[in-house]
């Protein structure tokens, strides 16, 4: 039978005295008296140790077992020792605990009896950061605002682009959804967006372009003119921007919905379409008054 002792609250140590043998019912003395005096004194010289370690002490550490105060250890001749499922969480609590104060090595683990072994558990990072609403978010007065986007399936070729224009208060000025020949989703999003250009340019000046290809933006931001495939879309888009007042902007996929949904329309579709806010496709008329009334379209953890 082993014996538990509890001297620290976080820490638990446990002091061999005798060990059952369980199969045959007798209980058998493991060590002779002199020697368990001996152990007890080592036992004691190392608990001493430990309550002087500390931050600065080179001094070496004493080696010692931890167990939970109400684990159950069972032991059958020179069997490692287990613990009861429920022991486990926190002996590797209280491990953590003298490893974190530098009173105990992770190797430290032999002690007078069979050595006690088990896995420490991963601390969980803990997760920071805010949760964000992602939602269409309408321009300033006197701005328009444009959102396009592509849709591309490599397996069966089939591209299309979609694209929305609005004012300051959500209303629909224009917008098309149209089929495409495009060799990659990147060339159908640059062909979205060149489609929604030649519709914002004739309604003002003052554009912003959103569109939820981060690659894209990067590529309009930092001047890059991109694959060489792509090139002479990059230029085109550029000419566009000249004489305007234009600012680019990532927004996520939940927040272009109008677009993501005219995209797909377009590239099941064998022509261009156009609208306004009265001949607008039902459920791009529908997405956009959501967007209209501010409701959140999907969440985001800012880290």
């Amino acid at each position: 039978m082993k014996r538990f002792e509890t001297p620290q609250p976080h820490i638990q140590q446990i002091e061999e005295t005798e060990v059952s043998n369980l199969n045959r019912g007798d209980r058998k003395t493991l060590r002779s008296g002199s020697e368990q005096q001996q152990n007890k004194k080592k036992g004691e010289a190392d608990r001493t140790k430990l309550n002087h370690s500390g931050e600065g002490n080179s001094g070496p550490k004493p080696s010692m077992a931890l167990v939970l105060r109400q684990g159950v250890a069972t032991q059958k001749n020179n069997d490692p020792v287990t613990f009861q499922p429920d022991s486990i969480k926190k002996i590797g609590q209280s491990a953590e605990w003298a490893i974190s104060a530098k009173a105990l090595g992770r190797s430290q683990w032999k002690s007078s009896a069979p050595t006690v072994r088990f896995n420490f558990p991963k601390q969980r990072r803990n997760v920071t950061g805010q949760t964000r609403a992602i939602r269409w978010v309408p321009p300033q007065p006197g701005w328009i605002k444009l959102n396009t986007d592509g849709s591309f399936l490599g397996a069966a070729l089939m591209a299309g682009g979609g694209g929305v224009v609005r004012n300051e208060q959500g209303r629909i000025l224009g917008g098309f959804a149209e089929p495409f020949r495009a060799g990659s989703a990147k060339e159908a999003e640059l062909m979205a967006l060149i489609r929604g250009l030649e519709i914002a340019i004739t309604l003002g000046n003052n554009i912003w372009v959103e569109i939820d290809t981060q690659e894209v933006v990067n590529m309009l931001e930092k001047g890059s003119q991109g694959a060489a495939q792509n090139r002479h879309l990059m230029i085109d888009i550029r000419n566009k921007f000249r004489g305007r007042n234009v600012k680019i902007s990532h927004i996520w996929r939940e927040g272009n919905k109008v677009a993501d949904s005219l995209a797909k329309q377009g590239r099941q579709r064998d022509h261009q379409i156009t609208f306004d806010q009265d001949t607008a496709p039902p459920l791009a008329k529908a997405l956009a008054r959501l967007d209209q009334l501010g409701i959140p379209r999907g969440w985001r953890r800012e880290h």
